[in-house]
């Protein structure tokens, strides 16, 4: 029984809202949620149902803050998918440990993890390699493998490992001798291999400061080191398109752009496809690709997973204005020679979102009672929450408050943001004869008039009023 959800079940609508998505019934309308509340109730809905859920803001602060709420209570369960910029040169993307936190949240979906993953429309209209190909490119080495070198380098460089003569961070690997080195990017320390000829003889994962062994596993997974990675057929049309797309540059150039440069730069990269070299930034080539050569996140999703959406409407409008700027950009870079009007491809069309979103159990959640054409609802719900007061550690002031909500019967859980001002608290609060108890685990039962203090840390507090179920923060 987890006293941070169990008291939701009181609530006759959050009943008829599991039960909902127990029969895959969908879209789902739900109003009275405030953003303070949308962490914990989507913390709810994964611990009762045990679904992978796509929780939709719609921007990057108030994704975040969605994040942080739900990693404040447990940070195994939450992933945060990142929008990644578009990227108008050949070289290295700045936002390499934003590609690295994508491709985390898409290895997690193919070995099926159940979890929560927070993000913003724009980070969902990026393409990505199709989870088929993703899934088969995925390497996995253990003690009864039989390693040849030549073949695992050539295996690696496909999936856009960079080979170096010492690794220091993620998408490297080093060979020397019989001891192979790599850092996976979905893991959190490298991984050295030691053969036996061609046999595996240790594996373990060390500390890539001092080199040290950290402890020796079993197996592991090498997945590709980029969200997105082409095959030979796949490059074959990349070069078709773009060969077409310099050759009109050339023989019809347009006024008001760059036309040597836009000639030269992409010559050079038909070069680097032609011979087989790495090209850093895989924005220039991906606009080249046919609808049936990608995917979108939504496509890893397992079936009838749930998409919760804060507020549908907001989201399309802002996802509308961030796009407005992306093209009037995309304009920019068009007239200076950087790119081909082709490009302006890169991303997916937001109607591809919305129509992914009623492939699975979709969730439109808005604090107030509103309407939107873009999702038509078959079950209408309301959850009433209000904003907590803010304490400021004013003492006096959350201990009257704390005195006055239980003897009107509420169950009320502060989150003191440590151990120390959890126990702090408690001393103060027994002291005045507060029925008081300290969670441990989550394992409790929280009774009417109770209060229970927590260690775990929460931004903002929030009640549900019909159930007389109150979130502090105390910080």
């Amino acid at each position: 029984m987890n006293y941070l959800v169990e008291p939701l079940k009181n609530l006759q609508d959050y009943k008829i809202l599991l039960q909902s998505i127990d029969e895959n019934q969908s879209p789902i309308y739900l109003n009275g949620l405030i953003k303070e509340s949308l962490g914990h109730f989507i913390y709810s809905i994964y611990n009762d149902t045990n679904k992978v859920i796509l929780a939709i803001a719609e921007d990057e602060i108030q994704a975040k803050t969605i994040y942080e709420a739900i990693s404040s209570l447990d940070s195994d369960i939450v992933e945060y998918y990142p929008a990644k910029d578009i990227n108008y040169y050949n070289i290295e993307s700045i936002e390499d440990d934003i590609e690295k936190s994508r491709i985390r949240v898409m290895s997690r979906l193919i070995k099926k993890d159940n979890f929560i993953i927070v993000t913003t429309p724009f980070a969902l209209q990026r393409k990505i390699t199709k989870k088929s190909a993703f899934k088969n490119s995925s390497i996995t080495i253990d003690e009864d493998s039989v390693i040849d070198i030549e073949v695992l380098t050539q295996k690696l460089r496909h999936l856009q490992y960079e080979r170096v003569s010492t690794i220091e961070s993620k998408g490297q690997f080093a060979i020397r001798g019989g001891i192979i080195d790599i850092f996976p990017v979905q893991m959190d320390s490298p991984v050295r291999l030691e053969l036996f000829d061609d046999e595996v003889d240790t594996i373990r994962t060390f500390n890539i400061e001092t080199q040290r062994s950290i402890e020796n596993i079993n197996s592991f997974e090498i997945t590709p080191c980029r969200e997105m990675i082409f095959t030979e057929k796949q490059l074959e049309k990349i070069k078709k398109g773009l060969t077409k797309d310099v050759v009109r540059a050339e023989e019809f150039p347009k006024y008001g752009i760059d036309n040597d440069k836009l000639v030269e730069k992409f010559r050079k990269i038909l070069d680097y496809l032609e011979n087989d070299l790495y090209i850093s930034n895989t924005d220039f080539l991906i606009p080249y690709l046919n609808k049936t050569d990608y995917d979108l996140l939504q496509d890893y999703l397992p079936e009838k997973s749930i998409v919760f959406v804060e507020d549908m409407a907001r989201v399309y409008d802002r996802n509308s204005d961030i796009l407005k700027s992306h093209m009037s950009e995309m304009t920019y870079q068009v007239e200076k020679g950087e790119v081909f009007e082709k490009h302006e491809k890169v991303i997916a069309p937001i109607s591809d979102i919305i129509a992914k979103i009623k492939e699975h159990i979709a969730i439109n959640s808005t604090s107030l009672l509103k309407k939107t054409r873009l999702l038509s609802p078959v079950i209408k719900l309301e959850i009433d929450t209000t904003e907590a007061t803010n304490y400021n550690k004013n003492f006096e002031v959350l201990l009257e408050s704390v005195k006055k909500y239980s003897y009107d019967g509420y169950k009320v859980v502060i989150f003191a943001g440590s151990k120390t001002k959890a126990e702090s608290l408690y001393d103060l609060f027994i002291k005045e004869n507060i029925p008081v108890g300290i969670a441990t685990d989550l394992n409790i039962d929280i009774k009417t008039s109770q209060v229970i203090i927590s260690d775990m840390n929460m931004n903002s507090g929030f009640e549900y009023k019909d159930i007389k179920y109150l979130f502090i923060t105390h910080k």
